[in-house]
């Protein structure tokens, strides 16, 4: 008998976290090998006889001196591997020699940012990780698959023609900056940056043709 409908209901769901309600269970089932086990809720404090010795069981169980370990909660062990993971992850990342462009952008890791990012429709998507990691048809990285190519910026301009350059810094591409990012003029790292700028600046056609390579001036 018991008085809880709470202890009840979770007795009857099909996946369980508690290992107390587990241990509870397991033990009525092994009791329920042996006799037949009825389980009944009744009104508390209603001077049922099987609850009121029931709940001087339980309130004998509080003053016992045996003590039980109780593990905490699964999500407190959840967060801190999340927290040791994202730690470990951005010590990796600002020791890396590699992704030089994407540090540019983000030179920390950012788990709201990167939450957004993925929920972009999929051509914004592959067009932000095209500007943002730097695997595009401009001019730098194509000079990496084809040394016949300039590495330069194409406005001649005498810096390395990367997406960072090309939204950040090049002076043909002023009028966007003014657009996104409410100035006109060059931008520094660390850059504070949302998604929705990133999303709007991809959404540029002009932007679009340089990232995929198929314009050749800026002027965007």
């Amino acid at each position: 008998f018991t008085d809880s409908q709470a202890a009840l209901n979770v007795l009857g769901k099909v996946r369980i976290n508690s290992i107390v309600v587990k241990k509870c269970i397991h033990e009525l089932n092994r009791l329920g090998k042996q006799k037949s086990v009825v389980i009944k809720w009744v009104k508390a404090h209603s001077g049922h006889e099987f609850n009121e010795v029931a709940d001087l069981e339980a309130k004998s169980g509080t003053r016992s001196s045996v003590e039980e370990e109780i593990p905490p909660p699964l999500t407190i062990a959840l967060r801190r591997v999340e927290s040791g993971t994202r730690k470990l992850w951005d010590q990796r990342w600002s020791i890396s020699d590699n992704c030089r462009q994407t540090k540019q952008w983000m030179p920390l890791t950012n788990k709201i940012k990167a939450s957004k990012l993925v929920n972009l429709d999929r051509k914004s998507l592959s067009l932000a990780v095209h500007l943002l990691s730097g695997h595009n048809y401009l001019r730098y990285h194509e000079s990496l698959m084809d040394h016949e190519v300039p590495p330069y910026c194409r406005e001649g301009c005498d810096s390395m023609e990367t997406g960072w350059h090309v939204i950040c810094e090049c002076p043909a591409t002023w009028k966007l900056r003014a657009e996104v990012f409410k100035t006109y003029q060059s931008l520094e790292t660390p850059l504070e940056w949302s998604v929705y700028q990133i999303n709007k600046i991809v959404s540029n056609p002009q932007v679009i043709n340089l990232l995929e390579g198929r314009q050749e001036q800026m002027g965007t």
